[in-house]
């Protein structure tokens, strides 16, 4: 097991701030309609990527408390894509500010955990006075939400309005690549599982987050599969044949899921397995329709059915499956006419004679085997422009069915400046008026970057903004005027901004509360086969790649600036009002030539080294500039460390070349007291 190590108070604090603001200045870039790209390094190429949630999973911090910091960020993202799907940058950007306005508050005094409760109380009452400003979503609304959550284009809102309004917020929907550019519309069979994979080592698409199969056989038991025997008559079969495999059970755990999962990585099948509660009369009632829409049989455990009896003409199919870790869509059953009427015409006379939530429940079954899919296929003329487009579509597809759903607030950080301006009626105690003042700065933060993303001043916006009794008016960051944000469209979804404030704020507290961090302690560096041998003639030393120019490196990449400080008989502590010998030069740790360079040519290397010491006197002068030919010799100059205090001290070596710097060697050490006489 790895070392830890254990940190308290401010020094856990700190790293995790300093992660958490790393990735949420790179976050932030995204936020609003003038929000810019982020460049993300692939395996592939470089992508440019405009989803907060995608970025922030994408960054890892060298250090390990910043990366605590940067996962606390990721989290926040996670939780808001699993509620709503919708409005990550701007919880990442709220929890950011809570955080930093919490460490402040709690840096004042008082009562720690009484502060804390009340930010927890002020966020609470904030996301309850956003709710009440909500309004329903109609037609025009939805269509303008659309085409503002598609930054203005046209053809994706159109298309995404077109499609919520005709298959309401609760229909299934699909986007996929389409051949052609453009986005197309196409309505297919389709039947929802509310169960995703068991395992994200299924997933196919690692930015989408989905397990596409497509053209898989399907097989549905009513049994708990943990033995590699329960499911290797079938794997191998479909890896034979070259069909996907999608396997629903109750459970798979076990033996039978590693040999799933196995397979899957090694590309040996494309297999992926969803669980449904089969102990109950929901759970069996969803396998029996499954089984008829894909026109397969449930293999029932209390029958003694096995799959490993299963043959390949009592296994189901489809077109296309898509897995996420939510639900399932089974897309293009090929049910048999005569069993789906069949099924239905029992559930409408089984509905006659029910009541109430029982009936409720097998009507929702008939509109279930009735159902239908809306794909919309989404093309570019170019390959890079794809991915992008996707994601946009999908963006705005959540966002329009979160505004039909909960209806809709003023955009543009409006609806959160205004909410927590009502704060001051709450505050009733020391605590409680910090507690107030921290949430309502933090809730300025997103409506502060859209601006500043803008081109404009935030605090003479946020100002005049808060200084107007006009509960709708706002900054349209994309015209640059103060208008009615309701009349513009420039709207949220209720329900988007209300899990953002609510996720960020238990985030952020959950971080306040912690009074210590456990992590992975950082190894120390490994020391070269050059720092080991002088290390052994005592004092302390530090290297540095030199950065010279291209035609430098051609010649000879490998050479390595150093700095000496000599004089001690050990590597202990220096002591004060004694002489020491700072050496420095370089060193040639292997030789690179081309094959042009005659035999024995040694390329020439004049280095200008500047001595620069902090808290140590050096004779004649602060800064001494020595020569180093050709990487052959070194410089050395001698300092005397004054008594004038003890502690850390350092001393500072650049090497130039040409005039151009190449490196920048930093030497610490520590200084005992006086010498004894």
């Amino acid at each position: 097991m790895p070392a830890r190590e254990i940190t308290f108070g401010d020094d856990m604090t700190g790293g995790l701030l300093r992660g958490v603001k790393k990735v949420a200045d790179v976050v932030r870039l995204t936020l609003g309609p003038p929000s810019r790209r982020v460049l993300m390094q692939t395996a592939a190429r470089p992508e440019a990527v405009g989803d907060g949630a995608s970025i922030a999973k994408g960054i890892n911090l060298k250090d390990p408390a910043e990366q605590m910091g940067a996962l606390l960020l990721r989290s926040v993202a996670d939780a808001i894509e699993n509620d709503t799907g919708d409005g990550c940058t701007t919880a990442m950007v709220l929890a950011d500010a809570l955080l930093r306005e919490g460490v402040r508050a709690l840096a004042q005094g008082g009562n720690r955990t009484t502060l804390l409760n009340e930010i927890e109380r002020m966020a609470a009452l904030v996301v309850e006075e956003v709710a009440s400003f909500s309004e329903t979503a109609d037609e025009k609304t939805l269509r303008g939400v659309a085409l503002t959550a598609a930054n203005g284009d046209a053809e994706v809102g159109e298309a995404v309005a077109e499609a919520v309004l005709e298959f309401t917020p609760h229909g299934m929907f699909v986007v996929e690549q389409g051949q052609r550019p453009g986005v197309e519309r196409e309505v297919a069979s389709g039947f929802r599982i509310e169960s995703g994979f068991i395992s994200h080592y299924f997933i196919t698409d690692a930015e989408r987050r989905e397990a596409v199969l497509d053209e898989p056989r399907i097989a549905v038991t009513t049994a708990k599969l943990s033995a590699f025997a329960d499911v290797s008559p079938l794997m191998e079969w479909a890896a034979k044949a070259g069909s996907p495999l999608l396997v629903i059970a109750e459970d798979v755990s076990g033996e039978a899921l590693a040999t799933m999962v196995t397979n899957k990585l090694r590309d040996v099948l494309k297999v992926a397995a969803v669980r449904l509660p089969m102990s109950s009369p929901a759970g069996r009632a969803m396998a029996e329709d499954i089984a008829t829409v894909t026109g397969t049989l449930v293999f029932a455990y209390e029958r003694g059915e096995s799959l490993a009896q299963a043959s390949a003409a009592q296994l189901g199919r489809c077109s296309r499956a898509v897995l996420t870790d939510r639900d399932t869509a089974i897309l293009g059953g090929v049910a048999q006419p005569e069993a789906m009427e069949s099924l239905i015409r029992r559930l409408t006379n089984a509905a006659k004679d029910q009541r109430g939530a029982d009936r409720d429940a097998l009507y929702q079954r008939m509109g279930r085997l009735r159902g239908k899919a809306l794909v919309l296929r989404v093309g570019a003329p170019t390959e890079s422009e794809v991915k992008p487009k996707l994601m946009l579509v999908q963006r705005t597809l959540r966002t329009v069915c979160n505004a039909a759903v909960g209806g809709v607030v003023v955009g543009g950080g409006v609806a959160l400046l205004r909410a927590a301006g009502t704060l001051a009626w709450a505050a009733t105690s020391t605590e409680s008026q910090l507690a107030a003042r921290v949430v309502a700065s933090a809730c300025e933060a997103p409506m502060r970057q859209i601006v500043y993303n803008a081109g404009y001043e935030p605090a003479v916006v946020i100002g005049r903004v808060r200084g107007n009794r006009s509960a709708a008016l706002g900054f349209n960051a994309i015209t640059g005027r103060y208008e009615d944000l309701l009349a513009s469209m420039v709207v949220d979804p209720t329900n988007v901004r209300c899990a953002g404030l609510r996720t960020a704020a238990s985030v952020a507290l959950s971080v306040l509360r912690a009074g210590a961090s456990v992590r992975e302690a950082v190894p120390p560096p490994r020391l070269t086969e050059f720092e080991r041998k002088y290390a052994k003639l005592g004092g302390y030393i530090a290297t540095q790649s030199l950065a010279l120019p291209g035609e430098m490196a051609v010649d000879d990449d490998s050479l390595l600036a150093y700095a000496l400080l000599r004089g001690g008989d050990g590597a202990g502590p220096l002591v004060a009002k004694r002489t020491y010998v700072l050496e420095t030069g370089i060193t040639r740790l292997r030789k690179a030539r081309t094959g042009g360079d005659p035999e024995g040519a040694e390329p020439r290397l004049d280095l200008f080294v500047l001595v620069a010491a902090d808290s140590v006197r050096c004779d004649p002068s602060r800064v001494q500039p020595l020569l180093v030919p050709a990487g052959k010799e070194s410089g050395s100059v001698e300092f005397f460390l004054g008594p004038l205090e003890t502690g850390g001290r350092t001393v500072e070596v650049e090497f130039f070349y040409q005039r151009v710097l190449a490196a920048k060697v930093t030497l610490a050490f520590d200084v005992a007291g006086e010498a004894q006489a």
